[in-house]
């Protein structure tokens, strides 16, 4: 069973010095993983204590940085290993805590149903739900409920911020997340508050990742479909989409595939919502042809085709 490594502390057998004074825990962030995360009125320190016994009974590595209120810890869910960091933050309550489990690395399904048991497994250390209803609410987070749930301006904020993230798990996760998001009018109105909407959508169109490009020409086509947005989507979208088609023509990946049927299927919804100024209007002309060669899909060849006719001018 691993043993836990305690950094700038004095070493006892817990690992914790009794008599040592520790500075409060960092404040709560804007952005942490809200849907990984719990409140506790215990003192920091019991609660670091209580979730290192609890990983040391489970055999689980890790490292405890006490000063930072932070610990760095690997698990095996089902053979899949699972990188994450517990961290403590202060709030503006001073007997509350967040707790928060942030996943590095690994399957997001192992790790939820690690920390799902491990909600259980701390007892009156979680204070702010009962651990039953919290997994219900995690169930209904990551099972594509979220068509019917309407998320609050928080939970959008920590989405766009990993959908930014440097990690290409998380940002993959939070695209997938907020594609699913938007099904909802509510929740589209609430992202759209959230980020300028064409600078997002193009830069995660132009990423090198293929279930980025996927899932951002997902929600282009539902940003194309609302009457609010569609303006200044036709006036700064169409050239860099068209770029974007230009690009994947010739690739036969299957995600590329799909990004490529809901790139058009946005150019076509578009099309029908207003005028192409004449620079639009001849690049999307450029990429469509390429899309009606006799040797790509018959779907995408009579999609482009249809798109065609409705962009070009009347003569």
């Amino acid at each position: 069973m691993s043993q836990p490594v305690f950094r700038s502390a004095p070493r006892l057998k817990d690992g914790f010095d009794q008599k040592a004074t520790y500075e409060p825990p960092p404040k709560l962030p804007c952005y942490y993983e809200r849907h990984s995360s719990f409140q506790s009125s215990k003192q920091p320190m019991d609660i670091l204590r209580t979730i290192a016994s609890y990983f040391s009974q489970e055999g689980i590595e890790y490292d405890c940085n006490v000063q930072k209120f932070k610990i760095k810890a690997v698990t095996f869910v089902r053979n899949t290993r699972c990188g994450f960091v517990v961290r403590v933050y202060k709030t503006s309550s001073r007997n509350r805590f967040v707790v928060e489990f942030q996943r590095r690395s690994g399957c997001v399904v192992a790790f939820r149903d690690f920390y799902t048991r491990t909600l259980c497994a701390l007892g009156d250390v979680v204070s702010d739900k009962k651990p039953e209803k919290r997994i219900a609410e995690l169930d209904a987070f990551e099972s594509g409920e979220l068509s019917r749930v309407d998320l609050d301006a928080d939970t959008i904020n920590t989405l766009l911020a990993m959908a930014n993230d440097e990690n290409p798990e998380l940002e993959v996760e939070a695209m997938r997340i907020l594609a699913r998001a938007v099904r909802d009018d509510n929740n589209l109105v609430t992202i759209s508050k959230g980020i300028s909407i064409v600078p997002f959508l193009i830069s995660k169109l132009k990423s090198d990742q293929e279930d980025v490009v996927q899932i951002a020409s997902e929600l282009l086509v539902r940003f194309s479909e609302w009457e609010k947005v569609q303006p200044e989507l036709l006036k700064d979208v169409l050239v860099p989409v068209s770029e974007v088609l230009i690009g994947l023509a010739k690739s036969s990946r299957l995600g590329d595939k799909q990004a490529q049927q809901s790139m058009l299927c946005s150019l076509s919804a578009l099309s029908k919502a207003g005028k192409f100024d004449d620079a639009s209007r001849s690049a999307c002309l450029q990429a469509l042809d390429l899309y009606t060669k006799p040797s790509l899909d018959q779907g995408l060849q009579s999609l482009a085709a249809q798109t065609i006719a409705q962009i070009s001018p009347v003569a």
